[in-house]
């Protein structure tokens, strides 16, 4: 439950990121400075800084800071900001993370990674997902799945890929699919069973969600 644990302590911290974004240019200011710091102190060789990284889930929290504090700043404006609007922020991150790439090394590799999932969320033209598609109930059961069975099908689904396809980034991409379509296979057939020998029990891993 690491990722529950990383959430809970971005979340408490989020009413400091709340006043920064009172000014939209200001805030955007803050979100570019602290993705930088984040990066370069998780890199960094001091003792003390390594201590703090390597303690509990800090590493994981500072891993994940830069998805959270973009998203929750696109969150926040996500009223105002639209299409090229939004667009122009991300380019100004991703030539100042350019630049500062020189110094430290990974920095804008890692700002895409983290980046491109907000893109696809706020800046990219997609419809409104309706609030009832069924894929919703087994939402807890991917979570809970996808992590025991990660590395095992990871190797496997590369193996299988790799003979066929000999460009990385085609294995990469593909394999990312068909390891999301098995985990979803998986949660349904999960669900389905629970539901018709156990209906109490899907309903307290579901959170509810078992109602139709």
């Amino acid at each position: 439950m690491w990722y529950v644990y990383v959430v809970f302590w971005l979340a408490v911290i989020s009413p400091v990121f709340l006043a920064l974004f009172s000014n939209r240019n200001i805030g955007w200011t803050m979100v570019i400075g602290l993705c930088i710091a984040v990066y370069i102190v998780g890199i960094s060789d001091n003792l003390f800084l390594s201590k703090i990284v390597a303690y509990g889930y800090v590493g994981n929290i500072l891993g994940y800071f830069q998805s959270y504090l973009i998203g929750s700043y696109y969150g926040y404006y996500s009223e105002q900001i639209e299409g090229a609007e939004g667009l122009k922020y991300i380019v100004v991150l991703f030539m100042v993370t350019l630049i500062i790439d020189v110094a430290y090394s990974g920095l804008f590799l890692r700002t895409i990674i983290r980046v491109l999932p907000i893109m696809m969320l706020y800046l990219l033209p997609i419809k409104m997902i309706p609030g009832n598609l069924k894929i919703f109930k087994f939402s807890f059961l991917i979570y809970a799945i996808h992590q025991p069975l990660m590395y095992d099908l990871k190797g496997k689904v590369y193996s299988l890929l790799q003979p066929v396809f000999h460009y990385a980034c085609i294995v990469n991409v593909l394999s990312k699919v068909m390891i999301l379509g098995i985990y979803l296979c998986i949660a349904c057939i999960i669900y389905y069973v629970l539901n018709r020998i156990s209906p109490s029990v899907l309903k307290i891993l579901t959170g509810g969600r078992t109602k139709n």
